[in-house]
């Protein structure tokens, strides 16, 4: 495929999640949320039951949107919206809107006083953590991400405060960085897992907890798994129930047009034939053959 056509499919596809931005959130997907989220990018909110508010203040419902549903399908959409699923979304909340934090200068060559100084901030942000102190931790890693935009454990930490902090969106962001500098970082797939359970992806939730439990083992991570399996399980049940519900329907549908096909072809065969079917009579002839006159 040359780069033209790929340019193409590129274009087609923003255009779709112009039309239906819910698109971003389909499993399949997964690598590109990651990829946009490592670039600072905020997803738009993934549709949940009624989710709980972030900060105990009124905010606009963002969960409006169907889930689940296919673009382009009719009157099945009103059995196929997650709101139809009967979910534990008890502690789930709205993600924030504040702008994406710092995350440094991922070109950036680190010195090894760069390395060194971000080592000591990482230590102040941890004594800051252990006090519950997590607005300064986040300060203190900060400044040494912007040091070493290479370190995945300054991220890892940042992401755990901005968790304790109801920041799920800025932890996702930071454990995407994490992941992508190192695919094994297990405190990066805990935090992001843990981001995603408040936010009520749950079937995301399961993937990165279920990774960071089988690079190594963790029994907070594990409680959490378990607590998001019976949720993400339900949600994939519902969807390939409505899958399967509508490739039945499409298969209808496609047998219905065949039929309809072959019934207006059978009709313009009927009126092209000639009526009758007996030859008519030759001059100086008669039926059968016998010559006239006799």
């Amino acid at each position: 495929m040359s780069n033209t056509e790929q340019l193409k499919l590129l274009e087609e596809f923003v255009a779709v999640l112009r039309n239906d931005s819910t698109v971003l959130h389909r499993p399949e997907l997964g690598f590109f949320r990651s990829y946009l989220e490592s670039l600072g990018a905020t997803l738009p909110p993934k549709p949940t039951e009624k989710p709980k508010e972030a900060w105990g203040s009124p905010q606009p419902d963002v969960g409006a949107t169907k889930t689940g549903s296919t673009p382009g399908l009719d009157e099945e959409n009103s059995s196929t919206e997650e709101s139809d699923v009967d979910l534990d979304n008890e502690d789930v909340i709205v993600g924030e809107k504040d702008d994406p934090q710092e995350m440094g200068d991922p070109d950036k060559a680190i010195s090894e006083e760069d390395n060194e100084g971000a080592g000591a901030f990482i230590a102040q942000g941890n004594m800051a953590l252990g006090d519950g102190e997590f607005l300064e931790a986040v300060k203190h890693f900060t400044d040494a991400i912007l040091l070493n935009p290479q370190s995945v454990p300054a991220y890892a930490k940042r992401a755990r405060c901005y968790v304790q902090l109801k920041k799920p969106l800025s932890a996702i962001r930071d454990c995407s960085r994490g992941i992508g500098l190192n695919p094994d970082s297990v405190q990066s797939h805990k935090w992001k897992g843990r981001a995603h359970m408040l936010l009520g992806h749950w079937e995301d939730a399961v993937s990165h907890l279920g990774t960071a439990c089988r690079i190594d083992f963790d029994e907070t991570s594990n409680g959490w798994l378990q607590k998001c399996l019976p949720n993400a399980n339900k949600l994939t049940q519902h969807r390939n129930k409505y899958e399967q519900k509508h490739k039945d329907k499409e298969i209808k549908r496609r047998l219905a047009a065949r039929k309809r096909a072959k019934e207006e072809a059978d009709k313009r065969s009927a009126g092209t034939r000639p009526h009758g079917g007996d030859e008519p009579f030759g001059s100086g002839s008669m039926p059968g053959g016998m010559p006239g006159g006799m």
